[in-house]
């Protein structure tokens, strides 16, 4: 079963409302985790983001924070940070994830210019993941934003609720193109 870790810094914030609103999409046979740069192991989720995804009807109670570490990215088929340092250190990590690491805002942006015949149609999720990921490493060149900040989520940490859906609301925008491509 292929694997994909969302990456944030203390991984109470962004990364788990990313893994949480990508497997409630439904997604059968895609393994959904999250690790930050900085966490500590065992922490709960944020409490506002724990109120934002309790408003969509998702109980992430159970939650616990992970450090990223090489151990983490041992199984990992793809590696999505909330920005560009959290994409950098899990290369960093393990390099062979090089061409299979992206910001959540260049995967969206690259997998929405996919031609027709590019999108990954056939086969079992595993082969549409692969196939995903490897048009959208070759397009992401061709696809650079007008500032590269432009490719890095907002932290909503230290900020009220709002923050906090408002990043939400970003994350389900460029989870879409992405979740198209992977539901063929």
């Amino acid at each position: 079963m292929p694997t994909l870790l969302f990456v944030c810094t203390g991984n109470l914030c962004r990364s788990p409302l990313m893994q949480y609103l990508l497997s409630n999409r439904a997604i059968e046979g895609l393994t959904v985790r999250s690790a930050g740069t900085w966490a500590r192991d065992g922490d709960p989720m944020h409490p506002n983001a724990l109120a934002v995804l309790a408003e969509r009807g998702i109980n992430a109670d159970e939650f616990r924070t992970t450090a990223l570490n090489e151990a983490v990215l041992e199984d990992v088929d793809t590696v999505v940070g909330a920005s560009r340092e959290h994409r950098a250190a899990a290369v960093t990590l393990r390099p062979a994830l090089l061409k299979k690491s992206f910001t959540l805002a260049e995967l969206s942006r690259t997998t929405g210019l996919f031609a027709d015949d590019e999108m990954p149609r056939d086969g079992d999720l595993p082969a549409r993941l692969e196939g995903l990921v490897s048009v959208a490493a070759r397009r992401r060149g061709l696809s650079l934003p007008n500032d590269p900040a432009d490719d890095d989520l907002a932290d909503p940490l230290d900020q009220p609720v709002d923050a906090f859906e408002a990043c939400a609301r970003q994350i389900d925008a460029y989870l879409d193109p992405v979740v198209r491509a992977l539901l063929g």
